[in-house]
């Protein structure tokens, strides 16, 4: 009777191992597919690749082109075109050096809105509940531009979320910019900044509730329209200094991703006051170069096969530092580090570092 129940025991135990192994396969497989599935439905990332061509105002014939533009405006959640999200819109249409008409929404981010934010522009989570999502009022934003000029007030930022939130949705930004941080600086060279609120105060611009979209829009309108204004009676044709830095003969030859690298480290430059007037860039067989005209070179790019950087003469471990969302590497062959990318677009988000490197080299050709 014993070995009766012994053997039922050994048959039960193993019923119910194998049995409980093919549901323990099961559920792997099933796991695998659900994490695919959330993978496939992940948003294809867009990088925009337009250029947007740049108008000379101190020439009678940039000035010509004036006669219908738009000032645009954002505001948003952060200072990341690819990271932060646009809260508010405002775009003003000028004809004849007249306010002709406006566009201006509130746009729900999809996020809370950080309280830094909040406290720049006053926009808060309850204000944007009900506003429309930026892919629902992007269209009429693009409708209402058109093909005019786009006017802005350091518009490397504005065109940045600009273009990159039009390029999630397969559109490309290529209207005509004029910056008027740009065209302060050289209009009001006496100023200790030319931050809008610095602007229209040195101007008499009465601007209320600063830091929203329409009264920035229309205050930058109004900066546009009195340099235009000033330009057109003390000097009728200003003729700038070339700029060897621009090289439009070079520029049209290269990658639009070259060309947009370049643009990118311009602006950024530009954005923390440095003389760019020298910057230029020059094509080699890998690398996107960087350098002052007859100077050393301070940012070496390569934007081509599978491993993308940005190369520079700076230790790594000080990189590190600045560039922490970035893997960087130290004692390379193209410069003392370098800092792996993955498109062209990732400069916007190495401030620091373009800023760090180019002082080096500023600081390297003062005379002794």
């Amino acid at each position: 009777m014993l070995w009766i129940l012994i053997l039922i025991g050994i048959i039960g135990y193993l019923f119910f191992r194998f049995k409980s192994k093919p549901n323990s396969l099961k559920v792997e497989p099933e796991t695998e597919v659900i994490q695919n599935q959330k993978l496939l439905s992940q948003p294809c990332i867009k990088q925009p690749v337009s250029i947007n061509p740049k108008i000379n105002i101190f020439t009678k014939k940039g000035r010509s082109l004036c006669n219908d533009f738009v000032v645009l405006d954002f505001e948003t959640t952060g200072l990341s075109a690819t990271d932060d999200k646009i809260i508010e819109i405002a775009a003003v249409r000028y004809i004849n050096y007249e306010e002709i008409d406006s566009f201006t929404t509130l746009v729900n981010p999809g996020i809370p809105i950080p309280a830094g934010a909040t406290e720049v522009n006053h926009i808060t989570d309850e204000m944007v509940r009900h506003a429309p999502r930026i892919g629902d009022v992007l269209p009429d934003l693009i409708k209402f531009i058109g093909e005019s000029i786009i006017i802005a007030h350091n518009a490397s930022f504005d065109m940045g979320f600009f273009k990159w939130n039009a390029a999630q949705s397969g559109g490309e930004i290529s209207n005509p910019v004029i910056d008027t941080l740009s065209v302060s600086r050289k209009m009001f060279p006496e100023l200790h900044n030319h931050k809008l609120g610095t602007v229209v105060e040195h101007l008499g611009i009465s601007i209320n509730n600063a830091h929203r979209a329409l009264n920035d829009a229309k205050a930058t309108g109004q900066i546009m329209i009195h340099c235009l204004r000033t330009l057109e009676r003390e000097h009728p044709v200003m003729k700038l200094q070339p700029t060897k830095a621009v090289q439009p003969e070079r520029m049209q030859k290269m990658p639009e991703e070259k060309t947009a690298a370049f643009e990118i480290i311009k602006s950024i430059l530009l954005n923390h006051e440095k003389q760019c007037s020298d910057l230029c860039c020059r094509e080699t067989k890998s690398y996107l170069v960087i350098e002052n005209e007859g100077l050393k070179w301070f940012l070496r790019i390569k934007l081509d096969g599978k491993k993308k950087f940005v190369a520079t003469d700076l230790d790594a471990e000080m990189i590190q530092e600045w560039v922490t969302d970035y893997q960087v590497e130290g004692n390379t062959s193209v410069g003392r580090s370098r800092v792996l990318i993955n498109s062209h677009a990732d400069l916007e988000r190495l401030e620091k570092l373009v800023v760090a490197c180019y002082e080096q080299l500023e600081n390297q050709s003062k005379p002794a």
